[in-house]
């Protein structure tokens, strides 16, 4: 499994907010600053971290664009790999041939598979 990392530096203040969702403290322009910018920098799924040993830095916050007490975050979204996507295509091919058997009522109530022959 792999993984796409992006850091970023955000103002303290926002921190709770990010990992948490905890908004409490943060006025009402700041609430749609954080929404509006997370939507452009966490493309797909995926999961907010902070990282350790970077608080009380001054720096510039990419959410505001302006200098003060900043942290570092990673936005980790899983990417497929070609292994993946093809263990992925392989699973769905059995799913569907699955689905396929109980439809057309090829096994018994114990979950054997009868011969895959449909008499009409």
């Amino acid at each position: 499994m792999k993984f796409d990392e992006y850091e970023y530096e955000i103002g303290a203040h926002f921190l709770s907010a990010l990992i948490n969702g905890d908004t409490t403290g943060l006025e009402d322009n700041e609430e749609r600053d954080l929404d509006a910018w997370v939507t452009d920098a966490a493309p797909g799924v995926g999961h907010w971290s902070d990282v350790a040993d970077s608080d009380n830095e001054f720096g510039t916050c990419d959410v505001t664009g302006l200098r003060g007490a900043t942290v570092k975050v990673l936005w980790m979204r899983q990417v497929q790999d070609d292994t993946d996507a093809s263990e992925a295509r392989h699973f769905e091919a059995q799913t569907a041939e699955q689905e396929r058997r109980d439809t057309h009522g090829l096994r018994d109530e114990f979950g054997s598979e009868y011969a895959d022959v449909i008499y009409d």
